[in-house]
């Protein structure tokens, strides 16, 4: 049975080599990227749900990447996610909680279905910013809800300064930057 996995077209999703967790992104490992919403620069977290690339021959989805190739220009990665909606913690001021929402990327989208083309995008990984998070654990919650994702202050405001310089603000080519970057449509949310 392994076998047969090991010769399906499914063994590229997985490389035995990367067995190093701090050298990879994952599945669901959380990134930030600055978006242009209302006209307003700001920064936006995704929840990776993947990674996609293509050869000469095929398109190939990954559920890991290494952090050097994500950062190439040459590899030409993108990578797919869901925008999550992130809220100040009300006990813990300088902490961010994620209350297990999805960022709707139009709200002006009259569909009333909830599909995966008014949740989920595609950016190129240059642009995105791997986060460090933390997982809370609330005792007054439900069972299904005790466990949350929390991002510091901080660490927003460093992967922030972090991707506006990336874009090269003082260069010649700002404008062109500015231009890549995803239009979201939900000013409620976003920013933050």
């Amino acid at each position: 049975m392994i076998e047969d996995f090991q010769k399906s077209k499914f063994q590229d999703l997985f490389d035995d080599d990367d067995d190093d967790d701090e050298t990879l992104m994952k599945v669901n490992d959380l990134g930030a990227f600055l978006v242009n919403s209302d006209g307003k620069i700001c920064l936006a977290i995704l929840k990776v749900t993947g990674f996609q690339f293509y050869t000469r021959k095929e398109k190939i989805f990954r559920t890991t990447e290494k952090y050097a190739d994500l950062a190439s220009q040459v590899a030409k990665i993108n990578v797919i996610g869901q925008l999550i909606e992130i809220n100040q913690s009300d006990s813990q001021p300088s902490l961010w909680e994620w209350p297990k929402q999805y960022v709707k990327l139009d709200i002006n989208t009259n569909s009333e279905l909830l599909t995966r083309n008014l949740f989920s995008l595609e950016i190129p990984s240059t642009l995105l910013h791997p986060l460090t998070q933390r997982i809370m654990r609330h005792k007054e919650m439900a069972p299904e809800e005790k466990l949350q994702w929390t991002v510091t202050t901080k660490e927003l405001e460093r992967v922030l300064e972090y991707a506006w310089e990336s874009l090269d603000p003082e260069g010649d080519e700002i404008m062109l930057n500015l231009a890549l970057l995803t239009t979201i449509k939900n000013p409620g949310v976003i920013p933050y």
